[in-house]
């Protein structure tokens, strides 16, 4: 249980910090790595006589090395787009509610969660590079201290 602990807090303390350091980089390299397994699945169909579904799998493979960027762009700006479509709505829907607020605060934190959407979204849609970088960045550091704190805790 002890060593478990260890490995399992040093395996994310390692992917934590391979998110901060590459950042966006991960979503390339995840892609490679999925195309070469399929690409190693193709031939290993092949050699077993299966050349259908090996010349299909090969295929899949390389598409997925060549585009895998490419999807996951569209992907976030379709997501993007999705956000902003559901702030929106979402904002409408809480501006026709009449909801009568004790004071300011209980105001701006019901209307901000659609807000906060609608600015995720435009940030995804215009800043894309910047905003996944900060989705891996936030990410890793969550990690890195949550493998820390288990490395930690597996030694006492």
């Amino acid at each position: 249980m002890k060593n478990s602990k260890l490995i399992s807090g040093i395996l994310l303390a390692v992917v934590g910090l391979l998110l901060i350091v590459l950042k966006g980089q991960v979503i390339s390299i995840a892609a490679t790595c999925l195309g070469v397994i399929f690409i190693v699945n193709g031939i290993m169909a092949i050699v077993k006589n299966d050349f259908t579904k090996g010349i299909i799998t090969i295929v899949i493979g390389a598409i997925i090395i060549l585009f895998g960027w490419l999807f996951v762009t569209i992907a976030l700006y379709i997501l993007g787009a999705l956000l902003i479509a559901y702030g929106v709505l979402d904002l409408i829907n809480k501006s026709k509610v009449k909801i009568v607020f004790d004071d300011t605060l209980k105001k701006v934190l019901y209307y901000i969660i659609p807000v906060l959407y609608i600015v995720a979204g435009a940030c995804l849609l215009f800043n894309q590079g910047e905003t996944v970088s900060f989705v891996f960045i936030l990410t890793g550091v969550i990690l890195l201290v949550n493998g820390i704190l288990t490395i930690l805790e597996s030694l006492k």
